[in-house]
Parts: C-alpha cells; structure tokens; sequence
C-alpha cells in the first residue's frame, strides 16, 4: 500500500465488493477490515461513522476538497460569517470527516487574514500611560 489516503479508497472498496487491491498482505487486508468497522457506504459515498455520539454519519472527504469546503463554511459571503475556530470546526465536523480535520480547521483560520485583523485578541494592547513632570515655563 501507499499511503494513508488511498486506504480510504481501499475501505470503500472493500465495503462495497468485499474484495481487496491485489498487492495486500494480509496484515494490509487485516488492517483495512479494521478500518472499515468505522465506516459505511450511503448511496455509493463513504461515510465516518461516529460511534460515541448520536452524530449521523459524516461524508469523508478527498484532500482536493478540504480547502474549498474550510473555504465556503469559514469564509464564503452564504455560509460562512468568519466565526472563528470552534464554530467552523463544529458546522465542518457535522456533515464532513477527515483525518486531522480540527488542526487543518485551527491552520485556516489562522491564517485568514480578516480574522486576523478583526479579532480583538489579535490587536496590540494600548500602551501604559505614565505621568510626566510639568515644567515651570509659561506657556503664554
């Protein structure tokens, strides 16, 4: 196998046929059983199960797709609104699922660049004031 990527292809594979690619050993074939207990088909789309929560299951999404979905749901004029961090993460994590999907959220919206500017947090301090001595020249 190549690379943890093409395993979800090797998932659904196996979730919809019952077979395997055709250069597996079988502690591969034993890892991609495993794997696939944590996912499902829907109409031909692999979905994560969330087996600790109520959740229905999410779509998991190909990393061409990643940065266009962050995209539209953090910044996108329709749906997005620029919320910050735990709001994107949490309207990505209800329909969509990847692996790393919370630091690939935190990655974004760091570096979006009206966050950065808007953000209170992000602003400097206004400096300390200090009080000076008066001289004793007559302005006048």
């Amino acid at each position: 196998m190549k690379m943890a990527e093409e395993r979800y292809e090797f998932v659904k594979e196996y979730l919809q046929e019952k077979s395997y690619p055709v250069e597996c050993s079988k502690a591969e074939k034993r890892a991609i059983r495993k794997q696939a207990l944590s996912f499902c088909i829907v109409s031909g789309t692999l979905h994560h199960k969330a087996l600790c929560t109520n959740k229905i299951s999410r779509v998991v999404v190909d990393v061409k797709e990643r940065v266009e979905i962050l995209r539209s749901i953090h910044s996108d004029p329709v749906g997005g609104g620029h919320f910050g961090q735990k709001v994107t993460f949490e309207k990505v994590s209800e329909r969509y699922w990847w692996r790393g999907l919370s630091n690939d959220v935190r990655n974004y919206v760091q570096s979006c660049g009206k966050c950065q500017t808007a953000n209170p947090s992000n602003k400097m301090p206004p400096a300390a004031l200090h009080p000076i001595q008066a001289s004793n020249l007559s302005l006048h």
